[in-house]
């Protein structure tokens, strides 16, 4: 069975597991149950919707950019570009090659524009999806991630520099791999930060 227990960190996930032990030895079968819980890592919901939102918009603006810069300001004339930019008319002794590259140099704009944009838009998205993606469950006993179960007396050290002032903990593991986790990314990373 599953509980949820509603904390201060988000909602907590448990799985109860039973490990019975049986007496041989005596006539009447006696069994004693123990209760080991099993705590994962979710995704913190207001750090996956800043994060989502901010993905969306810069992706949005990307494509604006490119479209401008690909379709709207090549398909208008100079003279008129540059009344819609400068909210003026050209000067009059202003000649049709400066207009021509001033038109130009716009494109060019719109198009680092959109592939700023765009990068922005993917690496925020790219960050949501590792961390949407990354398990993590602990228990009293050690913990699991990345699909390997590590002991308590794996760890070598555990980093708390970061942890004040970011929520950052990190493990240096006996293997030499490091773990990282973070508060703002997941909810239930204080609690885990209580026990080690």
């Amino acid at each position: 069975p599953e509980n949820r227990l509603n904390s201060g960190h988000g909602t907590r996930y448990y799985d109860k597991l039973r490990v019975w032990r049986g007496n041989s030895n005596a006539s009447h079968a006696s069994a004693s149950f123990a209760i080991l819980l099993f705590m994962k890592l979710t995704l913190n919901k207001d750090y996956a919707r800043r994060h989502l939102f901010v993905a969306v918009l810069m992706l949005g603006l990307g494509c604006w950019f490119g479209y401008d810069g690909l379709v709207t300001y090549p398909s208008m004339m100079a003279a008129d570009l540059y009344r819609s930019i400068e909210k003026a008319d050209p000067p009059d002794d202003m000649p049709d090659e400066r207009l021509e590259a001033f038109k130009k140099q716009k494109i060019q704009t719109q198009y680092g524009f959109a592939v700023l944009a765009l990068l922005a838009g993917g690496i925020v998205g790219l960050r949501l999806l590792k961390s949407a993606k990354f398990a993590f469950a602990f228990d009293d006993a050690g913990f699991t991630t990345c699909g390997k179960r590590y002991t308590r007396d794996d760890i070598a050290s555990v980093d708390r520099t970061r942890w004040e002032s970011k929520t950052i903990l990190v493990l240096k593991m006996k293997d030499g791999s490091s773990i990282v986790l973070d508060a703002w990314h997941h909810t239930g990373v204080k609690d885990f930060a209580a026990t080690v």
